[in-house]
């Protein structure tokens, strides 16, 4: 029998939204397929290899301002996606994704 271990700290939100990740001088779009208060996985057939540093600019919800952060790879699987994890929250975004997962939860 095979055993699956949840290593994440964090409760994921399943949450489409659009990310702008810009690396190395250039800057992407991705789409989001879940988010929460550690980090990000963001669908693509093409990610980025694992450890690259990145900066992220999105939106929570439409209403909600543009927020950035950078980030780094820890996850990155071909035709799947990458799973960022954030690095500098700042305190209100760190609140504002809190009350968001809370409230789905």
């Amino acid at each position: 029998m095979e055993v699956e271990v949840e290593r994440r700290r964090n409760p994921r939100l399943k949450a489409i939204f659009e990310v702008h990740c810009g690396v190395l001088g250039a800057d992407q779009v991705f789409l989001t397929r879940d988010v929460s208060a550690g980090g990000v996985f963001l669908t693509t057939s093409d990610p980025l290899p694992a450890n690259s540093e990145v900066v992220l600019s999105f939106r929570l919800r439409p209403q909600d301002p543009l927020v950035s952060c950078a980030g780094r790879v820890v996850y990155s699987q071909r035709d799947a996606g990458m799973g960022i994890e954030f690095f500098d929250l700042t305190g209100e975004l760190r609140l504002t994704l809190k009350q968001l997962l809370d409230s789905a939860h």
